[in-house]
């Protein structure tokens, strides 16, 4: 019985970490992106997180889900900083801006 406890703590120990590990890793790759330009094309996975092609490149926008589907389309601008955790867009048609902070 106690070999089973012992198991299962090192089981859920060694799991947490990996995770938080993947988790800050993930984290610091999206502070660390820059790039700014027209959308050019807008998809979605099966969980509705968004990817974005701006200048020939593909971005993966993992924070981002429903408000962002809702809000932005192809020929918006996006803007991203290294460093600051924002995505900013402004609307093609109405040069609205809006930040998604993640």
């Amino acid at each position: 019985m106690k070999i089973n406890i012992w198991f299962a703590i090192a089981f859920f120990g060694l799991f947490f970490g990996i995770t938080a590990v993947m988790y800050f890793n993930g984290r610091k790759v999206l502070e660390t992106t820059n790039f700014t330009g027209i959308i050019e094309k807008v998809s979605y996975d099966e969980k509705n997180i968004p990817d974005v092609t701006v200048k020939g490149i593909t971005y993966n926008l993992t924070p981002l889900r429903k408000e962002f589907k809702e809000k932005v389309r192809v020929g918006d601008l996006i803007e991203k900083k290294k460093g600051i955790s924002v995505y900013k867009i402004t609307k093609q048609k109405t040069g609205e801006i809006i930040n998604f902070e993640f």
